[in-house]
């Protein structure tokens, strides 16, 4: 027995001893890491020790925590400190249905029954689609709230004992068992609905179907005999011990505990819908399999254009011409569409008249009859420096004449360079400062 105040994994304060079962004694601890209660169930010394348990067990807790419904105890995890083994689960504050039928002392109120009924087969449903079965449904395993939610528990601890080498204890409990599971026999979710109808009859009656003590029964022990009795009597008719019932209720807990699975309920569903109609009562909305929500899409429209305008930008600044070529769709930048191209094209109509006056005024050293020359006007002491040409704005350039005849305009690769005019050349038309 551990004391209050231990702290497992340096996380898990122990606080108070809260249950003790065959299997395990049950804590309140505190989770220093989700800073919030949890239950710890701390396994038998045999069971800790067997590796066969602890490794189906670990495999299995993998698959558990994934179980999430309002009706299922949420399973966090199974851990080890040393040769302690434990499991981590919700904590619930309440108290379990094998409590609250002690209290009772007798069968619950018919609304009561129906309410934990359509919870329980809830929880049962989504699990059996989820692809588990729980292999150990009795009251004890079921907890109900301060505020009457019932909820499931303990799912996956038999099916690891299945494969344990313990043999002081057995696999389930006896007086809720399947005569399947009680054969040793492969199972399915309708051993399930077995174990509730055997809860069904408790809760109407106040007694379990079987004691072991019904005549005609073969074994010495009263747990033999209790076996034997699910393999082989016949339950009393529960409205025989609570005649409040009515008799179309007694249908449906018999047929859930009918020996053979095929001859019971084969979905737990079917049962509730039948024990409603029993009782004349509207049908209830079963929790069915959750189903992944779509994710909605955010829409990108503004963050495409975003993203191709600061593509122009970046493709006109650093002179990229091949990332141009891929943006052919794109609208051009607002406020920057017309600047680029009303320089670029000023820049090539500098280039030419310099080209022009460079071979008219260089090469020849005069002006030639029938000579085209381009003729600029300029704003008179205004100094022109190719330094300065993309600041240069269009109102201070007016192009007058331009009618170039030469056949191979050359190549600019690079910033044009101006020579200097030998003193022979003839004033041309209009002047130019390098």
């Amino acid at each position: 027995m551990i004391k209050p105040g231990h702290i497992l994994r340096n996380r898990y304060e122990i606080l108070e001893l809260i249950g003790r079962g065959g299997m395990a004694d049950v804590y309140l601890a505190f989770d220093r890491r989700r800073m919030a209660r949890v239950a710890i169930k701390i396994l038998r010394e045999d069971l800790a020790e067997d590796p066969d348990f602890v490794r189906r067990f670990a495999r299995e807790a993998q698959a558990l925590a994934r179980l999430d419904h309002p009706n299922i105890v949420r399973f966090f995890s199974f851990e080890r400190e040393g040769l302690t083994a434990f499991i981590v689960l919700e904590y619930v504050e309440g108290v379990t249905l094998r409590r609250r039928l002690a209290e009772q002392a007798g069968p619950l109120p018919l609304d009561e029954t129906t309410a934990i009924l359509r919870q329980i087969a809830s929880a049962l449903h989504y699990a059996h689609n989820e692809g588990f079965i729980h292999r150990d449904l009795k009251p004890g395993n079921v907890m109900i709230d301060k505020h009457g939610r019932a909820l499931l528990t303990d799912f996956g601890i038999a099916k690891a004992l299945e494969s344990a080498t313990v043999t002081t204890m057995a696999v389930g409990t006896p007086a809720y068992m399947s005569p399947e599971q009680i054969l040793g026999q492969p199972l399915d979710h309708r051993t399930d609905i077995y174990s509730l109808g055997v809860m069904l009859f408790q809760m109407v009656t106040g007694r379990r179907p079987f004691t072991g003590e019904e005549p005609g029964l073969t074994g010495t022990g009263t747990l033999a005999r209790l076996r034997d009795a699910h393999l082989h009597a016949t339950p009393p008719r529960p409205s025989q011990l609570n005649p409040a019932l009515p008799p179309e209720v007694d249908e449906v807990i018999l047929r859930a505990l009918a020996k053979r699975p095929e001859d019971r309920w084969q979905d737990v569903v079917s049962l509730l819908r039948a024990w409603e109609a029993a009782l004349g009562e509207e049908p209830t909305v079963v929790m069915e399999r959750p189903r992944p929500q779509p994710v909605a899409t955010p829409r990108m429209e503004g963050r495409e254009k975003s993203a191709e305008v600061i593509s122009d930008q970046y493709s006109v600044i650093s002179g990229a011409n091949d990332v141009a070529a891929d943006r052919e769709r794109s609208p051009a930048p607002r406020g920057r569409g017309f600047l680029w191209p009303a320089i670029a094209g000023v820049l090539a109509v500098l280039a030419l008249v310099l080209a022009g006056m460079l071979v008219g005024g260089s090469m020849f050293g005069r002006e030639r009859p029938g000579e085209p020359v381009a003729i600029i006007s300029q704003t008179p002491k205004t100094n022109f420096s190719a330094d300065l040409l993309p600041s240069v704005s269009t109102s201070s350039l007016s192009i007058l004449t331009l009618t170039p005849t030469f056949t191979r305009a050359p190549t600019l690769t690079q910033k044009p360079t101006l020579t200097p005019t030998p003193t022979s050349t003839p004033t041309p038309r209009s002047s130019f400062t390098p």
